[in-house]
């Protein structure tokens, strides 16, 4: 609506943040510091090891490299995204979501660091914009809507640069050793927590054991989350892509999905076709074990 279209929404560019991570010599500048190839930093990265460690060394990276690195000189650079609202004030209902993100080459170590995180934009409270009474009026595929709008803003740089031929001819320095390269920025994954990844793939932010979909992961019903041997399919995103256009209101709030065309829909995740539901927003441990399993388990001890 009008007051949507009035929207100033504080985002920043991909590309020129990236580069700002990449030629930074205090994150990249030392080969200790980087999740690379040790034999040679811009071939396919092989954990010395063999061993499942590094986020690079995960599936999303081989699945990635092999739809993503089909010429000598594409890099594979894995783009970790960082989204979690936060009050403005404690007791406060108004909150900002800053979307942050760093890359997968930088090692644990250096991610736990601030300067190896750049900003891309700030999803704001849309309740700064509306009365409670509009917001009451309001369905939730329209409030939906209205959030995945603000995403569509901030993101809109990024989707860009994951175009064919947008990051060619980048010279990219790796400790001591340079080259010339087309970059190839692949989503992997958004931390975050349940409710945030619940609203970033337009799924109904609810938990209830009535729920017809309790996980935005898989199709498993809230009625069956107690049996440990439930079967269950996970969610595909393209699957969702078609219910939406094809405007299946009642199918989709069968699965409580929204029936709006998510931002994050049109984010390239290196092939893998679960894309937004799987890959971008794993279930976080903090609520679904700490929080759930772990707590009941004791309760119940």
């Amino acid at each position: 609506g009008p007051a949507m279209q009035a929207i100033q929404v504080t985002w920043f560019n991909f590309t020129n943040q990236l580069h700002a991570l990449l030629s930074d010599r205090a994150l990249c500048g030392n080969l200790d510091n980087l999740d690379v190839n040790l034999v040679y930093p811009f071939a396919k990265y092989a954990h010395p090891t063999g061993r499942l460690s590094t986020v690079n060394s995960g599936s999303l990276y081989n699945l990635a490299h092999k739809n993503c690195c089909k010429k000598a000189d594409n890099f594979l650079i894995g783009i970790i995204f960082a989204c979690d609202e936060t009050k403005l004030q404690k007791g406060s209902k108004a909150g900002s979501w800053p979307l942050m993100f760093t890359v997968s080459i930088l090692n644990q170590k250096m991610r736990n660091l601030p300067i190896a995180w750049k900003s891309l934009g700030y999803i704001f409270d849309l309740s700064m914009i509306q009365s409670q009474a509009d917001a009451k009026g309001q369905s939730q595929d329209l409030k939906a809507a209205h959030l995945r709008a603000v995403f569509k803003v901030v993101l809109t740089t990024f989707v860009e640069a994951q175009k064919e031929g947008a990051l060619d001819n980048i010279t990219l320095t790796l400790g001591n050793h340079t080259k010339q390269v087309n970059l190839k920025p692949v989503c992997f994954f958004v931390i975050g927590d349940m409710q945030g990844g619940d609203k970033i793939s337009c799924t109904s932010a609810s938990y209830s054991n009535t729920m017809k979909q309790m996980c935005r992961k898989c199709n498993v019903r809230g009625c069956d989350v107690g049996d440990p041997f439930i079967k269950c399919q996970r969610m595909g995103m393209v699957k969702i892509m078609e219910l939406v256009r094809q405007n299946c209101h009642d199918i989709l709030k069968e699965i409580n999905q929204y029936n709006v065309h998510s931002a994050w829909f049109d984010v390239d995740y290196g092939g893998y076709r679960f894309g937004i539901f799987s890959a971008a927003t794993p279930v976080e441990p903090l609520h679904a074990l700490e929080n759930g399993l772990i707590t009941d388990c004791v309760r119940i001890l």
